[in-house]
């Protein structure tokens, strides 16, 4: 049998699906061309906040991904960056074209074994939510090679469209094209992920892809006194110079293997949780005892809100670069990479993901925060009183994320082990 590979690529939470034509052919289009916002693609918020189900689900992906993702980076000793939210994202619109057996996995992976119509008023209200403010912007596209010879159904097209706020168009794919897609991604990250893709292959059918990017200052803004010199001492036991933030935070989360604390950015929509392992514990074993459960446990404890908290940030850059695919394969989504992947909700021919590439990249310093992450899915031809004060000092190893303060969902989930 003749099979039509659909490959995926995240940048720092970017998704890229190979598909078919979705109806509109414009040869002519340009990056521009693809609206950059829900409203403006047809676009149609549902006005619905997420479900403590979805979360439930949603929590258990990310905290999941994170761990299979990081898992080979983390032994080591890399740092690591990967959005949950725009993985989340690229596979719903996969998922919006699968039936069969393959679409009952994305269900499950996706929703804890929500129906696909439940899990697309959830997306539609992630996106609204995104859209309601500017710190966190989304953006979904489908990128059609219209020499691919296989034609996306329209329905698939206006439905993606219409819930998810994706914009498809059709274009050869070629140098020029692949200029319009780097140029895209680059736009929809705020430059932050400046090329997706090195190539276009010509046996590629389609690209699903989501960008997020997220831009915020601190909520309380550092002065010249608490900006410092200090030392990160990395994964190796290796000591690198760096630029500490010093500050006094509020929100303190202890558990047995390690304790943290939340700072908030500007408005208090979103924050910057970090957790320290404690001395002994690996940053492995601190990510395999996080979960929802456990947060929540932290942030209703006596501890939350009890201690004033002495904490050191060092300020830090990093990019990220992975291929999901055996991450998404252990966490039960597999049919849709084999032979027998059935995306015929999006096609009439036979389709299947070939590759997920997710590319990130985050910023940390005194001003505030800067991360973005593109997913690339791709289709193509083939197959205070003393007693009160904790101190938190980030001069080692440690997990981060930044999270929606109302749903508590990781937005990004990193690992800092070295600054270099």
């Amino acid at each position: 049998m003749k099979l039509n590979r659909l490959s995926a690529a995240v940048c720092a939470a970017v998704i890229s699906a190979g598909m078919v034509s979705c109806g509109s052919s414009d040869s002519s289009a340009t990056a521009d061309a693809v609206t950059p916002t829900g409203q403006e693609q047809g676009f149609v918020s549902s006005g619905k906040k997420l479900s403590e189900e979805y979360i439930s689900a949603a929590s258990d992906f990310s905290l999941g991904l994170f761990r299979k993702a990081a898992e080979k980076s983390l032994a080591s000793g890399e740092n690591v960056l990967v959005s949950p939210y725009s993985v989340i994202l690229a596979l719903g619109l996969a998922a919006n074209g699968a039936s069969g057996e393959t679409l009952s996995e994305f269900e499950q992976v996706l929703g804890g074994g929500m129906k696909l119509d439940s899990i697309d008023r959830e997306l539609n209200a992630m996106i609204s939510r995104a859209g309601s403010e500017s710190t966190l912007s989304i953006a979904n596209s489908i990128w059609v090679n219209e020499l691919g010879g296989i034609k996306i159904k329209d329905d698939y097209a206006k439905k993606c469209q219409k819930l998810l706020g994706a914009h498809a168009f059709s274009l050869p794919y070629n140098d020029g094209t692949l200029s319009k897609l780097n140029s895209w991604v680059s736009e929809k990250t705020n430059g932050m992920i400046p090329k997706m893709r090195d190539s276009l292959e010509a046996d590629e059918i389609a690209n699903l892809i989501n960008c997020i990017a997220f831009e915020s200052e601190w909520e309380t803004q550092y002065e010249e006194k608490d900006i410092g010199d200090g030392t990160f001492t990395n994964i190796n036991g290796d000591q690198q110079d760096c630029t500490m933030l010093s500050s006094k935070e509020h929100l303190y989360l202890q558990c047995s293997q390690g304790e943290g604390f939340i700072k908030l950015y500007k408005g208090g929509r979103y924050g910057f949780v970090a957790m320290l392992p404690n001395e002994g514990v690996a940053l492995s074993e601190l990510a395999d005892s996080f979960s929802k459960e456990q947060l929540n446990k932290m942030v209703n404890s006596e501890e939350y809100l009890k201690y004033d908290v002495h904490v050191q940030i060092p300020e830090f850059a990093f990019d990220g670069s992975y291929i999901l695919n055996d991450a998404l394969k252990a966490m039960g989504l597999s049919t849709a990479f084999s032979d027998t992947a059935n995306f015929s909700g999006m096609a009439d021919e036979q389709l299947f993901i070939s590759q997920v590439l997710h590319k990130t990249h985050i910023t940390v310093d005194r001003k505030g925060t800067k991360a973005a992450a593109a997913t690339d899915a791709i289709m193509s031809k083939g197959a205070f009183s003393i007693d009160n004060i904790k101190q938190v000092f980030l001069d080692r190893p440690f997990l981060f994320a930044i999270i929606d303060m109302e749903s508590e969902l990781p937005i990004f989930i990193g690992a800092l082990n070295s600054l270099k």
